[in-house]
């Protein structure tokens, strides 16, 4: 998959600068929240939007702060592969921000100066999002390629101890060890978004619960 190499480079990196090990996520320290094993042992009883264990295993009744990370790319070709529809982003904002505290949106996206592409960033502006532009490069052979898996790791590993969770919008399993990371790190736990059958199960087993993009999220 591509990219992939650049997120285990950045992997490597987070080793090296931040001494992180290779244990399991949470096994060295009892305060954190190792991950269920099963779907149903990962929702509590209680609605998290209202009452919610923090990254230090405190149980506390006040909103949970989020942080949100769209993979802007792999969300329009999924949805566009699975469905041959588009994504709804308001009534995605509308579900995430129900009864939470909103951190921090950010959206990634390319830049090729394309006027429909400008409209739907100023929408995604409109809506609250922050959007991040790469330009496409065009390599040698001809081919283009703007990557921003190395951009949405960075972002959220700043992110993480500052929110009680971090919402990732993508299918990309490279994003599976970074969320092992943040939850080791900083105890922060992950919600991914994802069109079910193009979603990697490497990223899905890493996140604490996963909600498959389906009708309702979909543009009519």
């Amino acid at each position: 998959m591509p990219g992939s190499a650049n997120i285990q480079a950045f992997a490597l990196i987070f080793v090296g600068v931040f001494g992180l090990s290779d244990k399991i996520p949470g096994s060295e320290n009892p305060g954190v929240r190792v991950k269920c094993q099963s779907k149903s042992d990962k929702i509590p009883d209680s609605d998290p939007k209202i009452s919610h264990t923090n990254h230090r295993g405190v149980f506390i009744s006040q909103p949970q702060k989020v942080s949100l990370f769209v993979d802007v790319q792999n969300i329009y070709y999924t949805c566009r592969q699975a469905y041959q529809a588009n994504f709804d982003y308001n009534k995605f904002w509308a579900e995430i921000t129900e009864g939470r505290e909103l951190v921090s949106a950010i959206a990634y996206a390319t830049d090729r100066g394309d006027t429909k592409q400008m409209e739907f960033q100023a929408i995604l502006r409109a809506i609250g999002f922050k959007v991040k532009l790469k330009p496409m490069l065009k390599r040698k052979d001809g081919t283009s390629k703007a990557d921003w898996d190395v951009g949405i790791a960075l972002d959220v590993f700043e992110a993480a101890p500052l929110c009680d969770t971090v919402i990732l919008a993508s299918g990309d399993g490279d994003f599976g060890m970074l969320l092992a990371r943040i939850r080791q790190r900083f105890g922060t736990g992950s919600e991914v978004y994802g069109v079910s059958a193009l979603t990697s199960d490497l990223l899905t087993r890493e996140a604490d619960k996963f909600i498959p993009i389906d009708q309702r999220l979909l543009l009519k």
